[in-house]
């Protein structure tokens, strides 16, 4: 359950077209289980099913060329079910953290709002597309979670769909048709 929000808005220039699209959502509730007689498991607000999320692009068009700006936002996120919500951790007796006394281990169980952008140019004429960018142009990196706070990981980070986890690349396409 949730919020779609779609935005559209376009302004002609003599000089140029603008166009703004903008898509929010805000999921208010997203209730899952296995079999329909079980108690079902809220996710909205866990890592991987943020509770916002909006995806806002600028165009500019000029005769055969057109000029984009994108901006991601991934809402943040947290895994309050890690070991059933107890955060910190006694240290075990015999571990590492208490044989250099730390008596206990706080881990990092949120993820923090991530935007990314992208730039991109078109040339397109009756025979002729050319497309170039970059993707993630700030080289936005994903949040960091603690080891063992969630169960599908690169590294420190969650290993979820929304997230850039390549960072800064280029782009580049031409088409031509006959």
């Amino acid at each position: 359950e949730g919020i779609d929000l779609q935005v559209r808005y376009r302004k002609d220039f003599a000089f140029g077209d603008f166009r703004i699209n903008s898509n929010h959502r805000w999921t208010t509730s997203n209730q899952t289980g296995l079999f329909s007689d079980e108690q079902l498991i809220e996710a909205a607000g866990d890592i991987g099913e943020p509770i916002y999320v909006s995806n806002t692009q600028f165009q500019f068009e000029r005769k055969d060329f057109t000029y984009s700006w994108t901006a991601r936002v991934i809402g943040q996120t947290n895994q309050t079910d890690f070991n059933n919500g107890v955060n910190p951790i006694t240290s075990l007796p015999g571990s590492y953290y208490a044989f250099n006394g730390v008596d206990s281990v706080l881990y990092k169980t949120k993820t923090e709002t991530t935007i990314t952008h992208d730039i991109s140019a078109q040339y397109r004429s009756d025979n002729w597309t050319i497309v170039g960018g970059v993707s993630n142009l700030f080289d936005e990196r994903p949040p960091a979670i603690s080891t063992g706070v969630f169960f599908s990981r690169l590294g420190n980070n969650p290993l979820v769909s929304q997230y850039d986890l390549i960072g800064r690349s280029v782009f580049a396409s031409v088409t031509r048709r006959f």
